[in-house]
């Protein structure tokens, strides 16, 4: 196809090609990233993630982004994790009960902005 506009990465297949490589890195990095388990003093790995997916992610409609599989990967283990994340905080006693209810408002709208990434892609 080649070169149709400056609008979008799709518009040129030199762009497509490049952001496919670059996205395809970044699912795989996401994914090693997931894994990371949080303790006390930092986040878990599945909450920075989805934190990345809001930033850099979410906000695009451009399909080499929401089609890539890497991150549609990451996406949908975030999405695994995050839901485990919300169950155990939920039953866990917290020392500060505002600090518990702003934590689970920050996964659910984590949760959600996953969502509507995967959406964007079909699944």
């Amino acid at each position: 196809m080649g070169y149709s506009g400056l609008e979008t990465i799709t518009n040129s297949d030199d762009a497509a090609d490049l952001a496919h490589v670059v996205l395809t890195a970044a699912g795989k990095q996401l994914v090693k990233g997931v894994r990371e388990s949080g303790n006390e003093f930092n986040t878990d790995g599945c909450v920075n993630v989805a934190l990345i997916f809001e930033q850099c992610f979410t906000r695009s409609n451009d399909p080499c982004v929401y089609m890539n599989d890497s991150l549609r990967q990451a996406a949908f283990l975030a999405v695994a994790r995050i839901e485990k994340l919300i169950a155990a905080s939920q039953k866990a006693e917290w020392d500060d009960h505002r600090n518990k209810a702003d934590h689970l408002r920050s996964y659910r709208r984590m949760l959600k902005s996953l969502g509507n990434f995967l959406a964007k892609s079909g699944d």
